[in-house]
């Protein structure tokens, strides 16, 4: 349904009878701020549909109604159960970690676990609590030994007649706080519907007052906060005074929850009234992305951002990752992630720091022999303190050295990397696919030809055996499982509320909807209570 939503369907089960799914797929570990990351979405969270919904004809399968901007809103929205109990959807987690180096500090942020090791310098970890309730994202993080010397790994697999690699470039760790900084224009965001009430809301504002606090005096900002509606702090951006500060921070405070998720209309105001200076300009946008139109927002983005660097900050238990990581790639920023109101302190001090600092930019790899390279993602991003280049290359065989370019705040840098024969490393070509896969599908609202990028996808999807929107893997059972005079039910298994959410409107129905249901319902009832008075008195 979407690139971090998956259903899955199984018919015939019969009464009292165990079904077991197994599902294989893969992922690249996160790194920032000298810290490897690993996150495991365990619930979906309630989405926002916009435009009209029909209150009559919900079902089992999905509580929306499909919308213009949604049209599978009911494959998105499954039944939701407000139990924080472990009975329902519970989860076992076991990992082999093999991390390739000597690593500290292994921990799981959201969830106490068990761990050891073995003679190999692998780690075996499991939940202690082996009947989690699957109502909050699970995540993993640790460190490798720290070292002041820039740390490269070019990970290689023959396959067939192919070459594949996965580059790695770490920064080494520096005292940033004695580098010279940057003067910025500083664009925050702020959700404040209806989705975003209870923790997420204080994460949030907390989260914003900490990036009014790190303000410069030669940085200039603005605050847009939008639910239903937008609105701006200011008609233009405000150099950092302290008076201008301090208006901020009250205007912050009074900031509430309410109302409906409409972040296209926040998104043009953030990247419009761009001004002409040399300032950096950067987008803060703070929300936990619960929509269903995440393909319009692209859009808007592609369409506007120019020299703007967009970066998203995930908010709450279960944010739309797919959405936030998306947008802040197509932004030219990163994806921070908040889950729970004790982190703001730590990871928005980590973001601001990367906002003052960037380590290269305009980064570009070649050949020896400055022939064209097959690398995704194409462009590459800007690379930020605390956080490693990563990028999937199809290699030819006979190259034996990479040269990766880049420019600082001050220079040109290079640094050259030799390349040996494939190794032991698997899976490497399903990375580069999917990774070209991604950008390919990008290019399609840039204009490019949607039936060529779709025949491409597709030639990739069959040779490299990928789940895309234009392939499927089919595995078909034609050996009869019940009777057919037996018929058949359909039932949504329903998933849990997120971790920390209010479900405070009636049914199913998520907070981050308007009021415009309920005013509906009620004027039905209104018309129907008039409507038998009139008949009692005409009596």
């Amino acid at each position: 349904q979407r690139p971090n939503i998956f259903t899955n369907s199984v018919a015939n089960i019969g009464p009292n009878e165990k079904v077991s799914i197994s599902i294989q797929y893969q992922q690249t570990l996160s790194y920032d701020q000298g810290q490897f990351s690993i996150r495991f979405p365990m619930v979906v969270g309630i989405r926002y549909i916009p435009d009209t919904q029909k209150i009559e004809g919900f079902n089992g399968l999905g509580w929306a109604m499909n919308t213009n901007q949604v049209p599978d809103a009911r494959s998105i929205t499954p039944p939701v159960t407000d139990s924080d109990q472990g009975h329902n959807s519970p989860v076992s987690i076991n990992i082999n970690l093999e991390a390739g180096f000597p690593i500290v500090n292994l921990e799981s942020r959201y969830h106490p676990i068990n761990k050891q090791i073995n003679e190999a310098n692998q780690y075996q970890i499991q939940l202690a609590n082996q009947t989690t309730p699957a109502n909050r994202d699970f995540e993993l993080t640790w460190r490798p030994q720290t070292t002041h010397e820039p740390q490269a790994a070019l990970f290689t697999q023959d396959k067939d007649n192919d070459r594949y690699a996965l580059l790695m470039l770490m920064p080494p760790e520096v005292d940033w706080s004695k580098q010279q900084t940057l003067a910025k224009e500083m664009i925050y965001v702020i959700d404040t519907s209806g989705s975003m009430s209870g923790e997420s809301m204080q994460q949030a504002k907390q989260a914003l007052l900490l990036g009014l606090s790190q303000l410069k005096s030669e940085d200039w900002f603005n605050i847009i906060q939008f639910n239903s509606y937008t609105e701006a702090f200011s008609e233009q951006a405000l150099p950092a005074r302290e008076n201008n500060i301090e208006r901020a921070k009250s205007y912050v405070h009074s900031l509430h929850a309410d109302g409906g998720t409409e972040i296209a209309a926040a998104l043009n105001t953030a990247l419009s009234n761009v001004s002409k200076s040399e300032r950096i300009r950067q987008v803060i946008f703070l929300t936990d992305g619960s929509v269903g139109n995440e393909k319009q927002l692209f859009k808007i983005i592609k369409r506007k951002l120019d020299n703007s660097r967009l970066f998203t900050v995930g908010i709450g238990s279960a944010p739309n990752s797919y959405f936030m990581s998306e947008a802040a790639s197509l932004g030219r920023g990163t994806f921070t992630y908040i889950g729970k109101i004790e982190e703001v302190q730590e990871k928005i001090s980590q973001l601001f720091q990367k906002l003052n600092h960037p380590v290269l930019s305009d980064v570009e790899m070649i050949w020896k022999d400055e022939s064209d390279i097959d690398y995704w993602p194409n462009p590459i991003h800007d690379l930020y303190i605390g956080e490693p280049l990563i990028v999937s290359l199809k290699l030819p065989k006979d190259q034996k050295q990479l040269i990766i370019k880049g420019n600082t705040s001050q220079t040109e840098w290079s640094t050259k990397l030799p390349i040996t024969n494939g190794g032991k490393a698997t899976g490497l070509n399903v990375l580069w696919a999917r990774n070209k896969i991604q950008s390919l599908s990008q290019k399609i609202s840039h204009g490019a030809d949607p039936e060529k990028i779709k025949q491409v996808i597709t030639e990739l999807g069959l040779e490299h055996h990928i789940v895309t929107k234009h392939t499927s893997l089919v595995a078909v059972d034609v050996t009869p499982t019940k009777p057919s005079d037996i018929a058949s039910k359909n039932k949504a298994v329903p998933v849990k509320k997120p971790h920390g959410w209010n479900m405070k409107t009636p049914g199913n129905i998520p907070q981050g909807a308007t009021s415009s249901q309920m005013n509906l319902v009620l004027g039905i009832l209104l018309l129907i209570i008039g409507f038998m008075l009139r008949k009692y008195v005409f009596k």
